[in-house]
């Protein structure tokens, strides 16, 4: 899904969670995996760092080590027992990014690393149906909470 959509979900689980901070960093997090590849990035090179947030890698495919039950489990943990109240908030934003993820016709390995296996979902990326949903959940939310 696009960011926008991602971010239109995080309004309404920061709205109702009362945490917005929390539900906007979950609902945009998991997108991380999108730019660097741990495997083969050094921090201390920024070159390397651009160079591999543009292409993709075989050690570490898109939408993998942070698309993941497991990386929402032990990520939402670690915020529990930093911040339990925002942590709630932060989980649910990570399980919407991954609902909408879901939904989308790009590759999703929810239960990396242990299977590769990969989950389409209906909706065409960066379609018209995608579209409709960041609309409808953008307009639900000024109707809603504005």
């Amino acid at each position: 899904m696009l960011l926008v959509t991602h971010i239109a979900l995080g309004l309404h689980i920061a709205a109702l969670t009362n945490h917005p901070i929390a539900a906007l960093v979950g609902s945009l997090l998991p997108d991380v995996d999108h730019f660097f590849d741990p495997a083969n990035m050094s921090m201390s090179n920024i070159r390397k760092l651009v160079r591999y947030s543009m292409k993709p890698t075989k050690v570490w495919p898109p939408r993998s080590y942070l698309h993941n039950i497991f990386a929402l489990a032990g990520i939402t943990a670690v915020a529990w027992f930093w911040y339990p109240v925002a942590a709630l908030a932060f989980g649910i934003g990570y399980v919407g990014h991954l609902f909408l993820d879901a939904l989308d016709h790009t590759n999703l390995r929810v239960f990396f690393p242990f299977s590769n296996r990969i989950t389409n979902g209906p909706i065409k990326y960066n379609s018209f149906g995608e579209h409709t949903i960041a609309v409808g959940l953008l307009i639900g939310y000024a109707i809603l909470y504005a």
